[in-house]
């Protein structure tokens, strides 16, 4: 139970919430005829729902971290738990819910199917608070199956074949990293006795190779949703085929709820000094640096793609999703507590800008009817808002100073030099390396996107005029792009709270 302005309530009001919106907007879909007031109805309803979970997140937050013992756990038909890690992640899955229900209320206007794209979109955030609240590993990996199977719904929204495609090589990947996860689960519980989180933390340190093996079957399972070498070509098909809305949820959170399972995975299931070890950081090192190398050259072929019709700003950014996801799971190899904060932090940074950049290049489809990068050209510079967005959100990413990005690979590479171990070593001076390297793609996104003069076919700069400068067309999908941008650089200028909030939770996550 958590004591939220005098009231005792379970931590399931975090599933609770959402699915209980979700519900009512499917019931009220049977009922109501679609029309612009039934819609408007249904903005109001889904708004409340994420408002209302943000806002518990963040007395939550607030009760968690003045508490004495920084634990709560409650049970309400399942057993649940919280801590600061869990916290940590439940406020990046609902800020950016939030923030991502309030763009759809421009952009998904065009669709009758809104109240389910809505019930999407909140059975989704349950799933992830659900994980993040998980107290075993069972538990957990109904929460992962249960937004994973409203994510491959999202991405197969258009019924079209592009998604349907895309939606079931998601399905077919996710489905066998989860076969993969419930197979290591049962050997975890055949060798312990117990899947429980508090009952696994007690009986550490284990060295047993069955043990070992169910452990890397796991985090196996998990790195498919976390984009991991190997496990992510499911990506960068997933983001052109779904709705622009859910590319924010999917690199933003999505990815997020398999690095959450991989981190409960290592901490408990493999021991402390094995995690610390050479071998075991030699291996997340290398895979790291391996999944980030594969992100940033596949960006990179996309940009030297010589046929206009190819270029998708949309398979640009997933591939720099998976690039990002390599420096958390790099930063897992540093095995220290400087490390393993900086990877909070940079999911937290991650998730931000992300979903501004996404909201943007949804923005850009909305208003000009056209996925490919060429006719983007120097919209920025058309609208200045837009244009400061983006030129933010690729500096986080690039890890421009004052942007939260910065601080956050900044914490992780210092992490990597902290362990002593040539490796890290070697490892931080790499991603530093690749973050140059990467920088140069974003720089050029802004160049060309926000400096450059349109010159494209007129059509498409007609098109855009008529939606940006149109405030009932607009403004929400602005409204939630400016609130994550603010906040990125909010956190670039005092990244210190946020910091010690990530160190404490990465204290915490290590028992």
């Amino acid at each position: 139970m958590v004591n939220i302005l005098g009231f005792d309530l379970p931590l399931f009001v975090f599933a609770l919430v959402p699915m209980t919106t979700a519900s009512l907007l499917v019931l009220l879909e049977r009922f109501l005829n679609v029309s612009r007031t039934q819609k408007n109805i249904m903005h109001i309803i889904a708004f409340m729902g994420a408002a209302t979970d943000v806002i518990l997140a963040f007395l939550f937050g607030y009760a968690i971290l003045n508490s004495t013992g920084n634990e709560f756990s409650s049970t309400f038909i399942i057993n649940l738990g919280a801590d600061v890690t869990s916290l940590f992640f439940i406020l990046i899955f609902t800020t950016v819910h939030f923030a991502v229900t309030v763009y759809c209320i421009n952009y998904m206007e065009q669709f009758d199917e809104l109240p389910r794209f809505y019930a999407l979109l909140l059975t989704v955030v349950a799933g992830l608070n659900l994980i993040a609240l998980s107290t075993d590993f069972f538990t957990l990996f109904v929460a992962y199956e249960m937004m994973n199977l409203c994510a491959y719904s999202m991405v197969a929204f258009y019924r079209n074949v592009e998604s349907a495609e895309a939606s079931f090589k998601y399905l077919v990947m996710s489905s066998s990293g989860a076969l993969l996860m419930l197979y290591g689960v049962a050997l975890v519980y055949g060798t312990t006795g117990s899947i429980s989180f508090e009952a696994l933390a007690a009986m550490s340190p284990m060295n047993n190779l069955v043990l070992s093996i169910g452990g890397i079957l796991m985090i196996l399972g998990f790195g498919v949703t976390a984009a991991m070498l190997f496990f992510n070509t499911w990506l960068p098909d997933a983001h052109p085929a779904a709705p622009p809305p859910a590319h924010a949820m999917l690199s933003g959170i999505i990815t997020l709820g398999g690095t959450y399972g991989m981190l409960r995975t290592l901490f408990l299931i493999i021991p402390l000094d094995a995690l610390t070890g050479a071998n075991w950081n030699i291996v997340l090192i290398v895979v790291g640096i391996l999944t980030t190398l594969q992100g940033n050259l596949f960006a990179l072929i996309q940009f030297l793609r010589s046929d206009p019709q190819a270029r998708n700003l949309k398979r640009i950014f997933a591939f720099s999703t998976i690039s990002h996801m390599g420096y958390l799971i790099t930063g897992l190899g540093a095995g220290t507590i400087l490390g393993i904060g900086g990877v909070l932090f940079h999911a937290l940074s991650h998730a931000l800008a992300k979903g501004v950049l996404f909201m943007i290049t949804g923005f850009l489809i909305y208003s000009t009817g056209t996925y490919y990068l060429d006719q983007y050209k120097g919209f920025g510079r058309r609208d200045p808002l837009i244009g400061v967005c983006f030129v933010i959100g690729n500096f986080s990413l690039a890890s421009i100073p004052l942007t939260s990005g910065f601080w956050s690979k900044f914490q992780i590479i210092l992490g990597l030099f902290e362990n002593g171990n040539p490796i890290g070593v070697f490892a931080g001076i790499t991603l530093l390396i690749f973050t140059f390297f990467a920088a140069a793609g974003y720089l050029w996104l802004i160049k060309y996107i926000v400096f450059d003069k349109s010159d494209q076919d007129p059509k498409y700069i007609e098109n855009f005029d008529s939606v940006t400068f149109s405030r009932r067309k607009s403004w929400s999908m602005k409204a939630a792009i400016v609130f994550l941008a603010i906040l990125v650089v909010l956190i670039g200028i005092f990244p210190g709270p946020v910091a010690d909030f990530a160190i404490k939770a990465a204290t915490a996550l290590l028992g």
